[in-house]
């Protein structure tokens, strides 16, 4: 089965509101934005991001990169990055099988996401 519709299908079973874009899918949990990918030449890959958490620009950049590099040294299976050099993004990515049970990680790779976004907040405090 299509990972994009067994995401889709895994949002309408759990009540969540989406709705469905060029990209894949957006969904709002906790008054945050969440895009899924679809990925039409590989349905064994999940990325999962939790966009523009930060507003980049040259005067914050250099510290920007450092605050993202220590949250990714500090949380499993996340990716912290500066996205067309606007604004940090925060994705979870990984390998699945071709029939997933989203219930087996979704639930964490949320869970990660926000406490990624929490991390790369404290580290960015600490290095100013």
């Amino acid at each position: 089965m299509n990972l994009n519709k067994i995401f889709l299908k895994y949002l309408q079973e759990h009540d969540y509101e989406f709705k469905e874009t060029s990209f894949g899918i957006e969904f709002s949990y906790q008054n945050l934005s969440f895009q899924y990918f679809s990925d039409d030449n590989d349905d064994q890959f999940f990325q999962l991001v939790l966009p523009s958490i930060y507003d980049v620009d040259e005067n914050n950049y250099s510290l920007v990169t450092e605050a993202t590099d220590k949250t990714n040294a500090e949380i499993k299976v996340i990716k912290t990055y500066v996205y067309e050099g606007k604004w940090v993004n925060v994705a979870f990515e990984i390998l699945t099988d071709y029939t997933p049970d989203l219930a087996d990680f979704l639930p964490r790779a949320i869970s990660l996401l926000l406490q990624a976004r929490l991390t790369f907040y404290k580290s960015l405090e600490n290095l100013k």
